[in-house]
């Protein structure tokens, strides 16, 4: 289905780092379909960039903790905002975004909304009451869109049954990356040695990368206790972790400046870092142990650059490698497996080999960000058509 005119599309999220590393090219491509997009979000280091990008940017002033009355300040401006826009849709991502910014544009009555789940936080297992708290929480924000969004395949499968939406309301639209930045020809030898040179990592080292916010969920801790183990075994394993610490949440994993400057018990902490392409061609195995993902870019990323992954046996991950054919797939939160598959792919050249080129012919086939977003303007078309 075919619009008459482009649409004025709102995208709202909490903070505008989310908008930059995880939405932008997705952003751009919508954009480039003829769409009008304009961003909202609490303002922040990363607003520059977006707006350097040639997008509008308004600011809500949200944050990613719960503040009933800041929070019912962001509802009142974004309810201003969109009065006063007058846009045709709006879309909405993670959590507290998702539900005062839909709840806002009911509010001003903006024709459409749209929600991405970024991944659904009802917990596989654990506690009931946490479990049914996040089921609440999932279902009162799938109340106020039109349709729900969602990047992996189980996620799918699991909002109809959570009772989110009927399933003809969610649709699944995958997920995507550049893959002309994201390229295994940029792993040449010289810009790999250059890189390791340029972190301090020391000569011959066997390299295990980790991309991502430094906290507990995403499992930074599991992986520096898995490197202890793999030393005793292979004293040249090294840990490359780049990432800051999310100092908004409560599980942050706090990195003193001393560590961050350099190598210590064989750990590398980077910081933040905007040349990530150029990281991962310092990576023999890429590493990501999270508790829980949506659909991670980062893992994608190590993919289309036919890096080998150890990842959890999480939703989100299990749709990036199928075990033993793009990567390895490890319990979360069990250290030793982590570290028994770490030390597997740094011992098997072959077997890294076959792994990283598999992935990165999966990489060409299934995670192009052109096709999520493709997918995204026919959402919108069907809509506002």
């Amino acid at each position: 289905m075919k619009l008459t005119r482009p649409l004025r599309v709102a995208h709202v999220a909490t903070v505008d780092l989310t908008l930059r590393y995880q939405l932008l090219g997705e952003l751009r491509l919508v954009r480039d379909a003829g769409h009008d997009v304009t961003l909202l979000s609490a303002r922040g280091p990363d607003t520059t960039e977006l707006e350097a990008s040639g997008f509008r940017h308004l600011h809500v002033p949200f944050n990613r903790r719960l503040t009933p009355a800041r929070d019912l300040a962001a509802l009142a401006r974004l309810v201003a905002h969109f009065r006063r826009e007058r846009f045709d849709l709006v879309h909405v991502h993670t959590p507290k975004a998702s539900l005062v910014g839909a709840l806002a544009a009911r509010m001003a009555g903006v024709p459409h909304v749209v929600g991405t789940a970024h991944g659904l936080r009802v917990p596989v297992a654990g506690d009931p009451a946490t479990r049914a708290g996040w089921i609440a929480a999932e279902r009162a924000i799938a109340s106020l869109v039109d349709v729900l969004l969602v990047e992996s395949r189980e996620d799918a499968a699991a909002a109809p049954r959570l009772g989110l939406r009927p399933r003809r309301e969610v649709r699944w639209i995958g997920g995507g990356i550049d893959l002309v930045r994201f390229s295994p020809s940029a792993r040449a030898a010289e810009l790999r040695a250059g890189v390791r040179e340029e972190l301090g990592v020391p000569p011959g080292a066997l390299v295990v990368g980790f991309v991502g916010r430094l906290v507990e969920e995403k499992g930074v801790l599991d992986l520096v206790r898995a490197i202890g183990t793999v030393r005793q075994r292979i004293p040249g394993a090294h840990a490359l972790i780049v990432g800051a610490p999310d100092l908004e949440k409560a599980d942050a994993v706090r990195v003193t400046a001393g560590v961050r400057s350099g190598p210590r018990e064989g750990c590398t902490f980077t910081g933040l870092r905007h040349d990530v392409e150029r990281l991962h061609a310092a990576f023999d195995v890429f590493c990501l142990p999270s508790r829980r993902e949506g659909l991670p870019r980062v893992a994608m990323e190590a993919a289309a650059m036919g890096v080998p992954s150890v990842l959890s046996d999480v939703r989100g991950c299990r749709e990036i490698v199928d075990e033993g054919v793009e990567g390895l797939l490890v319990p979360p939160g069990d250290v030793p497996a982590l570290a028994g598959a770490l030390e597997r792919l740094l011992t098997d050249a072959a077997l890294a080999q076959r792994l990283g080129a598999a992935a990165r012919e999966r990489a060409l086939r299934q995670f192009d960000e052109r096709a999520a977003a493709a997918r995204i303007v026919a959402v919108y078309a069907e809509l506002a058509g």
